[in-house]
């Protein structure tokens, strides 16, 4: 963040209210929600382990991974990816 707020030539205090301003959240709650939706995206299309998911969106700690993504969505990532591929099986016919 202070390399961005440096190359923009404004304070980092200003970078973070002004960003928040356009997005309407802080610039880290928009990183994380945009982690999320990438961690959703391969808990549904792949097989990578808990551990390897958190890695690929960029959190280094699988317990913070899985706090952070179990209070956006009320799950933790291993209960949404078998509710996911239970909801897959469903025969339609």
């Amino acid at each position: 963040m202070t390399e961005l707020a440096a190359s923009f030539s404004i304070s980092r205090y200003r970078l973070c209210r002004e960003f928040t301003q356009h997005y309407g959240q802080t610039p880290i709650k928009y990183l994380n929600s945009v982690r999320l939706s990438h961690a959703r995206t391969l808990l549904e299309t792949t097989d990578l382990r808990i551990h390897e998911v958190a890695s690929a969106v960029g959190i280094d700690s699988v317990t913070h991974f899985i706090n952070l993504f179990k209070s956006k969505t009320g799950m933790t990532p291993a209960a949404y990816r078998e509710g996911y591929r239970s909801f897959r099986e469903i025969d339609y016919e």
